[in-house]
């Protein structure tokens, strides 16, 4: 059993925060994703994990013990580098039984590990080749085999991923999601890619300027963003985020989209009290949840700027009022430039963030939760 917690963590560079306050429950066996744009902390946090950075408070346990003092080649972990970090003069076997030389494994045991290791990703066939002479996703599966050759408490990959190109990303993605299903060991992942996020993690913690922003399954993320930050950086596209302010029109209290009310979204009355000190909101709607509509109805009117087809998808972009707004349809271009369009979304896909951009509630929850309460 090797679960990690990390408990208020802070590191500083000189007088950049690098990681504020930061705790974390990583369980066993879990493949935890730790999401965000660069400089977010998110390789800090994992190198403190690791033994290679030291914090300046709070504390790191693996597997129930306190590790903070304990130097990085007794933690017990394995780290697969962005750059892969290979010895270029060495063979393939050689790289991977690296770490088992360093730990004077007798040569019997060694060679079986390391033929058992390269056979679990693939490359026992390049076990007399060098580095130099294997492809990126060929290096990177070495890199992995060196990792788990040692049989470590937890794997902690640090963009393992981003040097390979797109197609070979693909499938790498799926083949160590399948190795560590297989393996069974508590797993760390940094990532700026949330397509890598959401595919790859039991549970994702997104952070941003060294803070933990959200953590839970990539479903919760996704569907229940905690705040403006979450809501445009997970998805893709981003969700559209628009401005607006509670306000009255023919008696009908509702939501006035831009600053100069280019849209309306009328309020139902149970939704009204979770509203009622919100100076300022931020509606937000995810591109694939609105939908056209050509009767003039709906959140906002305006006009097909433009249209880009993606094969099984089209991205439509539509001007009006001053606001712009991205739609995702499925399949082929049903609009055209110029097209006058309106735009609806079902009430359980409008998300309404308040002034410190925390998630208040979709439309939908806002109305059924309130209405249940009375």
């Amino acid at each position: 059993m090797a679960p990690v917690r990390l408990a208020g963590i802070f590191k500083a560079f000189g007088a950049v925060q690098a990681l504020h306050d930061v705790s974390l429950d990583i369980a066993d066996g879990q493949l935890m994703v730790l999401l965000g744009p660069s400089g977010c902390g998110k390789t800090t946090l994992l190198r403190a994990i690791a033994g290679l950075e030291t914090t300046d408070a709070g504390d790191i346990f693996i597997a129930g013990r306190r590790v903070n003092d304990v130097p990085a080649h007794r933690r017990n972990v394995a780290m697969v580098f962005q750059s892969y970090a290979l010895y270029p003069n060495l063979t393939v076997f050689e790289n991977i039984a690296f770490p088992l030389r360093a730990r004077r494994v007798p040569e019997s045991d060694l060679t079986e590990r390391v033929r058992a290791a390269a056979e679990r990703v693939g490359v026992r066939e390049l076990l007399e080749r060098r580095p130099g002479q294997l492809s990126g996703g060929q290096r990177q599966r070495v890199a992995i085999a060196r990792a788990i050759v040692r049989e470590p408490e937890v794997f902690l990959l640090d963009e393992p991923l981003s040097n390979l190109d797109a197609q070979l990303r693909a499938h790498m993605r799926a083949e160590i999601t399948r190795l560590q299903r297989r393996l069974g060991t508590t797993t760390v992942l940094v990532t700026h890619d949330q397509v890598e996020a959401m595919t790859m993690g039991d549970r994702i913690t997104v952070m941003h300027q060294g803070r933990i922003q959200q953590t839970g399954s990539p479903v919760d993320i996704y569907l229940h963003p905690a705040n403006t930050f979450v809501a445009g950086f997970v998805g893709s596209p981003p969700m559209n985020p628009v401005a607006a302010r509670v306000a009255a029109r023919a008696g009908q209290s509702g939501l006035s989209l831009g600053g100069q009310g280019e849209g309306w979204i009328d309020l139902p009355a149970a939704a009204r009290p979770a509203l009622a000190q919100a100076e300022a909101v931020t509606v937000g709607v995810r591109p694939e949840d609105l939908a056209l509509t050509a009767d003039g109805t709906g959140l906002v009117a305006g006009r097909v700027d433009l249209v880009e087809y993606l094969g099984s998808d089209t991205l439509v972009t539509v001007v009006g009022g001053g606001l712009e707004w991205l739609i995702k349809l499925g399949g082929g271009p049903r609009v055209a430039p110029q097209q006058q369009v309106a735009l609806t979304a079902p009430p359980d896909r409008v998300y309404l963030f308040g002034d410190g951009g925390d998630l208040i509630g979709t439309l939908g929850e806002l109305g059924s939760a309130a209405h249940a309460a009375g």
